[in-house]
C-alpha cells in the first residue's frame, strides 16, 4: 500500500550469474525504475553517460525543450560523479559505440588496480602512506602490498603479489 493505494510490485533480481544471461534482458522492456545495487563494504562507483549521440539531435532537443529540459553536459556528469564518489565518469554511444570499449577497458582495470576514488587517480606506490618503493615512515623488515598488486620489501625492490584476475560487470 502506498498513500493507501495498493500497488503490484514486481521485484526482479536478474543476479550475475552467466546462466541468467538469457533471461535478464526479458526483465527490461516493461520496467519503470532500475536499482543500482552496490555492496556497502567494498564498491566502485564508475558513472556512464549514455546515448551521447542524441545530446545534439534537433528532435530530442526539442521534446527536451517542451519541457523545459536539457541533456546532460559532460561537466554536470562529472560534478555528479565527483558527489556520489565515482571513480569516474565517462559517456559513450551504444548506436555510434563511441566511448564503449573505453569504458569497459577501465571498467575492467578499476576492478584489477582500484583507483583511489578520493583524488579520482589510481592508487601508485607513492601515494599511499607507508607504503610503496618511497616508503620513510614503514618498518623495513616486513612485507608491505600496496594497491596497485605489489609489494615492497626492506630493500625496495617490487614483486607482484598474484591473484586472480576476475571482473564482474552488470
Amino acid at each position: 500500500m502506498i498513500d493507501g493505494e495498493p500497488i503490484k510490485l514486481g521485484l526482479w533480481d536478474t543476479a550475475g550469474q552467466s546462466e541468467y544471461d538469457r533471461l535478464r534482458p526479458l526483465s527490461y522492456p516493461q520496467t519503470e525504475i532500475f536499482l543500482c545495487c552496490f555492496s556497502v563494504i567494498r564498491y566502485l562507483i564508475l558513472l556512464i553517460g549514455t546515448k551521447v549521440d542524441l545530446r545534439d539531435d534537433l528532435h530530442v532537443l526539442d521534446e527536451l525543450t517542451a519541457r523545459n529540459l536539457s541533456p546532460v553536459t559532460f561537466d554536470q556528469g562529472s560534478k555528479l560523479a565527483r558527489e556520489i564518489g565515482a571513480i569516474k565518469y565517462m559517456e559513450c554511444s551504444a548506436a555510434t559505440q563511441v566511448g564503449v570499449k573505453e569504458i569497459f577497458d577501465y571498467a575492467i582495470r578499476a576492478v584489477l588496480d582500484p583507483p583511489n576514488a578520493n583524488k579520482g587517480e589510481y592508487v601508485t606506490n607513492d601515494s599511499v602512506p607507508g607504503m610503496g618503493v618511497n616508503n620513510s615512515s614503514g618498518s623495513k623488515k616486513h612485507n608491505e602490498k600496496n594497491g596497485s598488486g605489489t609489494a615492497t620489501a626492506g630493500t625496495g625492490k617490487k614483486r607482484k603479489i598474484k591473484r586472480a584476475k576476475k571482473c564482474t560487470i552488470l
